[in-house]
């Protein structure tokens, strides 16, 4: 058997191997029903009947009811009671906050979830055809013209050996494109979530950055026009403008086709444009579901109006740190106060004891260029300072030269022309081991930051080790402390990441960070994977840690309102140059250049109550029968 490359489209049973495992043909399922289940979410009233590419009769494109899920050695469900149904070119948006089943109720509608996991359901149907019990072989045929499935994690789902355009052949070859076909529909599916393919389809997954990546996998989803694509976060590493575009492209096949879309988001905003039909998710359960105009509009359960209320939304303003919030204060017992001057100490040495004003400028970076030989420089002529106590935030669009930037101010990168000066030092004068505790990085991705065998407690004590920071008989007690910091329990000390949520993971790697007493912390996109109560406690910690220990912020994110929360001043980049910067809420209000404008203008909003609909034609061409374009 032939292995497509993207686990995006396991057409031929990339993805389903989980369930080629001895025991995993054993149907595992029942038709016994549940008691009180959830109403089914009624189709849209204007939904039309849909065209044979899919289906010659106007049924559900998928309907589920009662469905659980248990995964192995698990003593409670996973979920329970899902019930949902689909309408040929309708668009569903299940939200919820991390661990409340949005992924496994995914993973369960496409036969994608690990061997040995239990699955009940009292009825599971796509385009009529009954899925209870489905065998391996079902799912393969199904995965493909049927069922797109689009994972978050863009670098799980692209092969690190095969370009892009190559990749994508592959997945029109399973599915029984046409050779004399492949090359153009390649094109036309890569300009579609604006990826030229002269340019990008030659590269490999990790020649492109994250958003690119993404794009390529909703490219590869949409390639054969499948009945129903479930993308589980597809956006969630895109800036504004990029998840504009994608989700525009996702709107318009939906628009010009019968295709429906189940699309998983922990972005409210996203879900109010996108969806007709909204679930929230709780615990593995459904606690609401109906039309999202209503449901935005008047939630009657107190967990949605609950998440309503943490979604950024521009117009909020900054935050300010909690009333028992008192500057000053250390995480560990007798040492320096964080963001202390360190003029005069040794490249090595701890910082000595000298308080830093307010107006304390920390880094300051001077016409900062970097060039990779690409279209254009990585960086050019950035100029920024990072002061004790304030934040300075980077936006723009992928490839913009926002991480470029960050990893020149780290040391990580040398950069081609400028000058970085740490408290007035050339930044090259520092040693690594004092460069690395005076300036901290925190990653978007907290699980690969954090060694997946280390227990929380080894995962804070290892810098405190590694810097000689306190005695091994304290360095229990600053754990603690610093375990308080970021609002997490004791209990938690024995286990792995694995073992936390996502929420708990960036808190570990928050606490970890700050463990070394640093002047400067770097975030990259330290919130764009959470969902937005997560999100909006990891905000408010970082505001509170900013005032409690006086750190001068870099903050990078794709995300405006986000940015307005957290940032005293904003940087916008465009390839490679900063286009316009100042104070954050005058750049926003008043934004002066174009494209800071442009992303304005993406940014989902709560202030209207009409679902986006794309106004123009399908930017692709669609299918209309079975056998179009294919052999």
């Amino acid at each position: 058997m032939t292995l497509t490359d993207f686990l995006a489209w396991p057409a031929s049973g990339a993805g389903t191997e989980l369930l080629d495992k001895p025991g995993a043909d054993k149907p595992g399922a029942d038709k016994t029903g549940f008691d009180q289940p959830i109403s089914p979410i009624a189709t849209p009233a204007h939904t039309s009947t849909p065209t044979p590419a899919h289906t010659s009769t106007p049924t559900s494109v998928l309907e589920v009811s009662g469905l659980s899920v248990t995964y192995p050695r698990a003593a409670t469900s996973a979920i329970s009671d899902v019930s949902l149904s689909i309408a040929p070119g309708g668009t569903v948006a299940i939200v919820g906050e991390s661990g409340s089943g949005k992924s496994t109720t995914a993973a369960a509608l496409t036969g994608l979830l690990p061997a040995g996991t239990a699955v009940h359901a009292a009825t599971h149907s796509h385009l009529g055809e009954d899925l209870v019990g489905a065998k391996p072989r079902t799912w393969q045929r199904i995965l493909g013209t049927g069922i797109a499935y689009v994972p978050q994690d863009a670098g799980a789902g692209l092969n690190p050996v095969r370009t892009i355009a190559s990749g994508l052949a592959e997945t029109l070859t399973v599915n029984g494109y046409a050779r004399p076909r492949i090359g153009s529909r390649v094109a036309e599916v890569l300009d579609a979530v604006g990826l030229d393919t002269a340019e990008h389809g030659r590269r490999y997954p990790h020649e492109l950055s994250g958003g690119q990546r993404q794009r390529v996998l909703i490219a590869n989803a949409i390639a054969a026009d499948p009945a129903l694509i479930i993308a589980d976060e597809p956006t969630s590493a895109l800036d504004a403008t990029v998840q504009k575009q994608v989700l525009d492209v996702l709107s318009e096949l939906v628009a010009g086709s019968s295709t429906a879309l189940l699309l998983i988001t922990h972005d409210l905003g996203v879900a109010k444009e996108r969806a007709e039909d909204l679930i929230v998710m709780r615990s593995g359960r459904i606690v609401e579901a109906g039309r999202t105009r209503s449901i935005i509009a008047s939630p009657s359960r107190e967990y949605t109006r609950a998440l309503l209320t943490a979604a950024p939304n521009l117009g909020g303003g900054r935050l300010r740190p909690s009333a028992d919030i008192a500057p000053g204060r250390s995480p560990t017992v007798g040492a320096p106060t964080v963001g202390a001057s360190t003029v005069g100490a040794s490249a090595d040495q701890s910082p000595t004891e000298v308080t830093a004003t307010d107006a304390e400028v920390v880094l300051r970076a001077t016409d900062i260029a970097r060039d990779f030989g690409g279209p254009h420089p990585a960086v050019k002529r950035l100029g920024v300072e990072l002061t004790a106590g304030r934040t300075v935030g980077i936006v723009g669009e992928s490839g913009s030269g926002k991480t470029t930037t960050a990893r020149i101010l780290l040391g990580a990168e040398r950069p081609d022309a400028g000058t970085i000066e740490l408290h007035d030092r050339e930044l090259s004068t520092y040693g690594a081991k004092g460069l690395g505790r005076r300036i901290r990085y925190v990653h978007q991705d907290s699980s690969a930051a954090l060694d997946p065998n280390y227990t929380v407690e080894k995962i804070l004590t290892e810098p405190l080790r590694g810097h000689r920071i306190g005695t091994r008989r304290d360095r229990p007690v600053r754990v603690r402390d610093l375990l308080g910091f970021v609002a997490l329990d004791e209990s938690l000390l024995g286990r792995t990441p694995r073992e936390l949520s996502g929420g708990q993971r960036q808190r570990l790697a928050i606490a970890r960070a700050i463990a070394v007493e640093p002047e400067v912390l770097i975030l990259d996109e330290p919130v764009s994977a959470l969902d937005v109560q997560v999100q909006s406690q990891i905000l408010r910690l970082l505001v509170d840690l900013q005032q409690r220990l006086g750190l001068a912020y870099l903050f990078i994110s794709h995300d405006l309102a986000v940015i307005e929360q957290i940032a005293d001043q904003v940087l916008v980049m465009k390839d490679g140059l900063v286009v316009e910067s100042g104070d954050t809420a005058m750049v926003l209000r008043e934004s002066a250049h174009p494209y800071t404008r442009t992303l304005l203008d993406a940014v989902p909003r709560f202030d209207s109550t009409a679902v986006t609909r794309p106004a123009t034609r399908p930017a692709i061409r669609l299918a209309t029968s079975i056998g179009v374009d294919h052999a």
